[in-house]
């Protein structure tokens, strides 16, 4: 599974953890920014019956649904390189696989900047969290 500080660099990432956010061309939505190009096929994934891509809950299992296909999908590819499958699956939820694809490339690497930033936040969040515990 994806660690709770890697959800949250995630959010960071994608929203600075705003649930009603909703990106500038309109077309993601939510904590996770979750494509509603892609909501469908997210939800089904999540299993969630009907959704509400503002609602919390809906948006972060459906943005979770997403990350787990998209590491499934690399996995099945033969990547197994676990610093790999993290900027792949990260590259790939922010541009989608086609996007990534394009990425991959380009730049023949699966880092990016989106995910250097996400590893970023999540390196920052478990440093505060380890100074308040």
């Amino acid at each position: 599974g994806f660690g709770e500080t890697f959800i949250y660099g995630l959010m960071q990432g994608e929203s600075n953890f705003n649930i009603n956010a909703v990106s500038y061309n309109g077309t993601s939505f939510g904590i996770m920014q979750v494509n509603k190009n892609y909501a469908d096929f997210a939800s089904e994934l999540a299993g969630l019956e009907e959704y509400d891509i503002m609602d919390f809950y809906d948006n972060v299992r459906m943005g979770i649904a997403i990350l787990r296909y998209n590491r499934d999908y690399h996995i099945d590819k033969g990547y197994d390189s676990q610093e790999d499958l993290t900027h792949l699956i990260l590259t790939g939820f922010n541009r989608g696989l086609g996007g990534l694809r394009d990425h991959l490339k380009m730049n023949k690497t699966p880092v990016s900047n989106y995910s250097n930033d996400v590893l970023n936040y999540k390196a920052e969040i478990e440093q505060k969290s380890s100074i308040n515990n």
